[in-house]
């Protein structure tokens, strides 16, 4: 529902007296929130089924999710969100809204994110482009397994091809997906072919993000005077971009590298740039991981509450987005807090074990053997019961702090393709039935 008023006026106009049944505001302006959205929900369906994507209102583009989502129809909504056009528009208009339905649907349903995408390799409109962003959804929600097969068609359709840009794109990812099973030489590896392919076409755009991600790389090989310069050049390339989203990820990482080196201060001021930006951008995926990250430097300053309250938050962002590789850090993250700090070692190895059954049923190799090893040392503590609030070196966070703030180089230039073409679109079908026919339709982007 749109508000964009003060949810008091909302309230105001939806709610009833539950014991007289009488409307705050009197029948004559009260509003029904189910049949709203019933009527919403119907309206954008019809015109789904009388021709997809392209014949849904400019309205039902943006809500209907939300209205068939509040009437609880979730195999419409799964067959919505498994259509390529729209999983494509809407993909590029948020990334946060398609992951919060996407957990919605899963929860509810049957259906889920990998039936969704992965039966269609080779379907006859495979452009590249698609795939590569159900690829990247799909490893946002931890199937890294079937992303990589999503993103090797896509390698194999840009040799086709000859589509040098979408084979750096292919390359690049899959070097994510061998970083997040600790394979970390394969991924630079992958990383070096991919800024040799942007340096060679001349795409800032990607080379910055390849830059950034062979950054991660050093700094989880310990290599951090040489992932520090690798940071400060993918944040030029950005501000000479103007891409604030890179820019967000690149001083958030150059946060973690400065806590590193025991400058809490200015890690802090770098966190909270990235949260200014995160907030700017709607960004909440980014968001949640730069409040985990502030919550460490909370935990060096001894502000445990705050920093419990941070990692809380984190927590519930990144339920509501489905993001679990964030969520295992998170609950991780806060075991080491109780134990270390609060003496609840109990409570720690309860949390501890969820993040591992997370990371174990993900495929999150290297995070598995990081939290392997922290749920090792509090069952230590808790049999020796020698476990003393206050101390910092009676389990050790710092094997967590390997930045997951992976970047992709295709979602500013294909975003702002696809919403010109929608805005085009929209405002050809505005035209009278003459003019549409003098007028050549919109050519929807290829992402070329």
């Amino acid at each position: 529902m749109v508000r964009p008023f003060h949810r008091t006026l909302v309230e105001w106009l939806t709610e009833r007296n539950p014991e007289t049944n009488i409307a705050s505001c009197g029948d004559d302006y009260f509003v029904g929130l189910e049949e709203g959205n019933r009527i919403l929900a119907d309206k954008g369906w019809l015109e789904y089924q009388d021709g997809g994507f392209e014949s849904l209102s400019p309205y039902s583009w943006k809500h209907l999710p939300v209205h068939l989502a509040a009437m609880k129809r979730w195999d419409d909504m799964a067959t919505l969100l498994g259509d390529t056009d729209y999983f494509q528009y809407a993909y590029w208009r948020s990334f946060d809204d398609v992951c919060a339905w996407w957990v919605l649907v899963e929860r509810n349903s049957p259906h889920t994110v990998v039936n969704a995408y992965v039966p269609e390799l080779g379907g006859k409109s495979a452009n590249g482009t698609a795939e590569l962003s159900k690829g990247w959804l799909l490893m946002h929600f931890g199937h890294n397994k079937e992303a990589l097969t999503l993103f090797k068609f896509v390698q194999s359709l840009a040799r086709e091809r000859g589509d040098q840009e979408l084979l750096s794109r292919s390359i690049g990812n899959q070097a994510l997906i061998h970083k997040a099973w600790g394979e970390l030489d394969r991924a630079m590896e992958l990383h070096k072919e991919q800024e040799r392919l942007c340096k060679e076409l001349g795409t800032k755009d990607g080379l910055r993000a390849c830059l950034g991600n062979q950054a991660l790389i050093h700094q989880a090989w310990g290599e951090l005077d040489r992932a520090m310069e690798l940071h400060k050049e993918k944040e030029r390339l950005c501000k000479e971009l103007g891409n604030k989203d890179g820019l967000q990820r690149s001083l958030g990482n150059q946060a973690l590298i400065h806590r590193a080196w025991g400058e809490l201060d200015l890690a802090m001021e770098l966190h909270k740039e990235q949260e200014r930006l995160c907030k700017e951008l709607g960004n909440k995926d980014g968001l949640s991981g730069c409040l985990g990250s502030q919550a460490l430097i909370h935990r060096a300053w001894g502000e445990l509450d705050r920093a419990m309250e941070l990692l809380k938050e984190q927590e519930r962002q990144c339920k509501e987005l489905g993001n679990k590789d964030g969520l295992s850090r998170s609950l991780a993250l806060q075991a080491v807090l109780m134990v270390s700090k609060l003496d609840k070692p109990r409570e720690a190895l309860a949390l501890i074990e969820e993040a591992l059954d997370i990371a174990e049923k993900q495929g999150f190799k290297y995070l598995v053997s990081k939290v392997s090893e922290i749920r090792d040392q509090i069952r230590e503590i808790i049999q020796s019961g020698s476990a003393k609030p206050g101390t910092d070196d009676s389990v050790k966070e710092r094997v967590l702090d390997i930045p997951a703030a992976h970047d992709t180089a295709d979602h500013r230039k294909v975003s702002m393709l696809n919403i010109q073409y929608q805005q085009e679109l929209a405002r050809w079908r505005k035209l009278p039935w003459w003019k549409r026919l003098l007028m050549k339709k919109p050519d929807r982007p290829t992402g070329k």
